[in-house]
């Protein structure tokens, strides 16, 4: 693939916005962009343009009545991928691409347009889309389940290969559909602006905290009903209740409540009586994001269901910060007890792994340096390159393949 080639990438998204899949996107792009790749990425009207070299990003218009987009299915995103697949129609035709890269329900459009242009197409895969109907507790998820099944099926017989973002994904696509290429391709999170932290950012963030001198406990991330918050606050209640001569020595900074969740959220420290130790903080830049997981003394995840690995445990592990997490899927396909201290879903073994993280420091501390060093070996950013290159590769081979096949 020395000759330079086109890209024409479809993201649903509010790109860039800093949350999970439009960080996904945010390195796929910087990643093409570094293989010397043009993109063209058709994407919603909202979020902030990334300059990187190579790429343009070209918005859909927005309906007047839509103001913002939320995680997840919505009557809002149908209108928005309608005006994503109008934007795009005129580009493919006005263009000559050599490749279609797609996000999500994007996917449809590409699977469609493999065929009808005669296009190799690439599909990023962020998540089962059947599956979502039921983690966004969508009305009617059977239904909705059932109508997604029959489009991934449609799709992956009409695509070229699969971007995988974690394992349990890649095992769902092998299963299902065993002559798809398929890929793992974990994503970085915010890694890269955990490296460049300098002790100095972190004093200062130290400095914003409520209790600077306590164990810090932090949370990055949304407050959305998977990422299970609620059982953190119950954890926390307990822990004071269980561990009364430990409760000075400690405090939780949870970042992420949007303004018009904190009103409820609020509420539920004072329900629990534990707004004298947790402080409730709103979504900060990616940059104070990167420097806050450094500066707190244990990060947490406390996600109760769902499969795909949240983005930030690649931040956390590279921050080289203890890791306390939930022994679910959607950790252990990343963490393992070597390098994280992993519990039940449980508030009691919560307070517990609080109690063990205050009493053992130098435990503490080496559970972060196994974190880092696993981080380096496994998810570095030449690794995620060539894992890349390898997969563009593919769709390309088996494009020509299945032409050929054809002819």
């Amino acid at each position: 693939m020395s000759e330079r080639k086109r890209i024409l990438m479809l993201a649903p998204e509010p790109f860039f916005t800093p949350r999970g899949t439009p960080f996904s996107i945010l390195h796929r792009l910087k990643t093409l962009s570094q293989l010397e790749f043009e993109v063209d990425v058709v994407t919603y009207p909202f979020g902030e343009d990334p300059h990187i070299p190579g790429v343009k990003i070209i918005r859909a218009s927005r309906p007047f009545w839509i103001r913002s987009v939320r995680i997840g299915p919505s009557l809002a995103k149908i209108f928005l991928d309608f005006a994503l697949y109008r934007t795009a129609k005129r580009l493919i035709k006005e263009n000559k691409y050599d490749l279609i890269h797609t996000h999500e329900e994007a996917s449809l459009i590409g699977a469609w347009w493999r065929i009808r242009y005669r296009i190799p197409h690439l599909y990023d895969m962020h998540s089962l889309l059947s599956q979502q109907m039921y983690n966004f507790k969508v009305p009617l998820a059977p239904l909705w389940a059932a109508i997604w099944k029959k489009f991934e099926d449609y799709v992956f017989h009409r695509v070229d290969a699969v971007i995988a973002i974690c394992e349990d994904l890649g095992n769902t696509v092998r299963e299902r559909y065993p002559d798809v290429s398929c890929r793992v391709i974990e994503n970085q999170g915010i890694a890269e602006y955990v490296e460049s932290v300098k002790e100095e950012h972190i004093q200062l963030m130290r400095k914003r905290f409520r209790w600077p001198d306590r164990i810090i406990f932090g949370y990055v991330g949304t407050f959305r009903p998977y990422q299970g918050i609620d059982l953190l606050l119950e954890s926390i209640r307990v822990f004071k209740e269980t561990y009364p001569h430990l409760i000075d020595r400690a405090g939780w900074v949870l970042v992420g409540v949007t303004e018009d969740e904190r009103k409820t959220w609020t509420s539920l420290l004072h329900e629990h009586h534990i707004d004298d130790c947790v402080e409730l903080w709103e979504r900060i830049s990616p940059e104070e994001a990167g420097i806050f997981q450094k500066a707190v003394d244990v990060l947490v995840s406390t996600r109760r269901y769902g499969t795909n690995v949240p983005l930030k445990i690649y931040s956390y592990l590279a921050s080289g910060t203890p890791i306390l997490a939930t022994r679910l899927p959607t950790h252990t396909q990343v963490l393992s007890d070597e390098i994280a201290l992993l519990v039940d879903p449980d508030a009691h073994a919560l307070a517990e792994a609080y109690a063990w993280f205050i009493e053992h420091p130098h435990e503490r501390k080496a559970l972060g340096e196994r974190a880092r060093a696993h981080f380096q070996r496994h998810f570095s950013p030449s690794a995620f390159r060539e894992k890349t290159l390898a997969i563009l590769k593919d769709a390309f081979e088996h494009f020509r393949s299945s032409s050929n096949n054809r002819a």
